[in-house]
């Protein structure tokens, strides 16, 4: 979803005074204001599995004539929309066999949210948090995700 406010605002205003919108969210280790501390702090960036690699680069290696190789990495987005959130863009670069110019493919994105900010930004649109039930604790003891339950004003 590019902008979250906006789905809210927008696709959800058909919805009726007293509809719920039930969301899981993963919740965000660091502020987008400190990157450096986003990358030592969120899991995602700390680890590099092979099947995920294989997964994400499957449709370019099926699809893509004259691949010759795919290189993955991930980018940090830290222009969301809500106040407090980032996002992980995994990107993929090919490179092809004929010396054509490398082409650049978004194969997957994921955003990490600060739930009381997400609360905040949705309920100036209309949308009441009910419950918030925070869970997945990570080795710190944080949580890592959040079960939200919104309602329409």
């Amino acid at each position: 979803m590019r902008d979250e406010v906006r789905f809210f605002r927008d696709p959800l205003s058909c919805c009726a005074p007293g509809d719920y919108f039930l969301c899981d969210i993963l919740i965000a280790h660091a502020s987008p204001n400190h990157p450096d501390e986003i990358e030592q702090t969120d899991p995602a960036l700390k680890t590099r599995s092979p099947s995920h690699a294989a997964f994400l680069s499957g449709p370019l290696r099926r699809y893509c004539r004259g691949l010759s190789e795919v290189e993955l990495h991930r980018e940090i987005d830290t222009r969301c929309p809500v106040p407090g959130s980032y996002g992980l863009d995994f990107i993929a670069t090919a490179k092809m066999q004929s010396g054509a110019p490398e082409r650049r493919f978004l194969m997957f994105r994921t955003r990490r949210y600060d739930p009381e900010k997400l609360a905040g930004s949705l309920t100036a649109v209309g949308w009441h948090p009910d419950l918030v039930i925070p869970y997945g604790h990570s080795d710190d003891g944080k949580p890592t995700m959040a079960l939200m339950l919104f309602r329409k004003q």
